[in-house]
């Protein structure tokens, strides 16, 4: 027609449902920092920060995996034998953070 050709359809792959994004609790996050020896890292890490990502860290009640904050401050961060952190090593800082419970 006047407007183009017509693409054929291509069906929609249902790769099942969607999984959540996984949030934790201030608490949560802490105590697995904490756990894996992160923790004082972050403090420091965040201590150099502008004033918003500060107020950030010190009054957010909860912590989203997909936050971007997170994950533009996950790549200043190592490991305590110094090898850098990777999205699966957040992953599973989230898993650990959901086992603590107050």
């Amino acid at each position: 027609g006047s407007y183009g050709s017509i693409v054929p359809y291509a069906p929609v792959v249902d790769d099942g449902p969607a999984t959540p994004d996984p949030v934790v609790s201030r608490f949560q996050a802490k105590a697995a920092l904490l756990q894996m020896g992160l923790l004082d890292q972050v403090e420091n890490l965040m201590a150099g920060m502008d004033a918003m990502t500060r107020l950030a860290w010190t009054e957010a009640v909860e912590f989203r995996r997909s936050s971007p904050l997170l994950n533009s401050l996950a790549p200043y961060l190592t490991w305590p034998d110094g090898t850098p952190l990777t999205e699966p090593d957040l992953d599973d800082l989230f898993n650990l953070a959901q086992t603590f419970e107050v």
